[in-house]
């Protein structure tokens, strides 16, 4: 996390302040953050959000996602539970612990799944390793239908129900302006 986070500056994303190991012990250091997780917000929501407040998080995700990615760095675990908003609404995408950083040797095992269900691409169900950014594009348009309905887009976040759905040609997500009206 800490390699993946180092050439992340950006203000969508957590910034790392130090990183190391002392004693056997290895630390990670971020900025602090006062707020909460955008699944925290889905969760308490009363209201949907509207157009507005739904392209400005949206964007500011899209925003840091797009900057790591053009720093080689693929998140492969973007959910509402891994985007961070502060008090003075700022939008930060946080826990790269899964991070693959491109063209470098992986940590995660052939074969080995990395991820969170209901967000993950089919191809990341298959092999994180694999992956690249299209992968974590996949997790944001699940993260932003999620936000914008409260739903998942497979209707479940069991892994082998999406494997199910995922697979079958026929079916079809319903459109997110079915469940929020105030969307286009």
């Amino acid at each position: 996390e800490a390699q993946a986070l180092e050439k992340l500056d950006h203000p969508n994303i957590v910034r790392v302040i130090e990183f190391g190991s002392a004693c056997s012990t290895h630390f990670l250091a971020m900025e602090w953050l006062d707020g909460g997780s955008l699944e925290r917000d889905i969760e308490h929501l009363e209201h949907l959000p509207d157009e507005t407040e739904f392209l400005r998080v949206f964007g500011a995700c899209a925003e840091g996602l797009a900057f790591a990615h053009r720093q080689g760095v693929v998140h492969r675990d973007l959910t509402p539970a891994n985007i961070f908003l502060t008090l003075d609404k700022q939008v930060k995408l946080v826990d790269f612990g899964f991070a693959k950083l491109l063209n470098e040797a992986t940590i995660s095992a052939t074969g080995e799944i990395l991820g969170s269900a209901p967000y993950m691409s089919p191809e990341q169900f298959q092999n994180s390793s694999a992956v690249d950014h299209l992968s974590d594009i996949f997790g944001l348009g699940a993260v932003g239908y999620r936000f914008a309905t409260k739903k998942f887009p497979y209707g479940s976040d069991n892994p082998a129900a999406l494997l199910k759905r995922l697979s079958d040609p026929a079916f079809q997500v319903t459109p997110p302006i079915v469940f929020n009206r105030n969307i286009s």
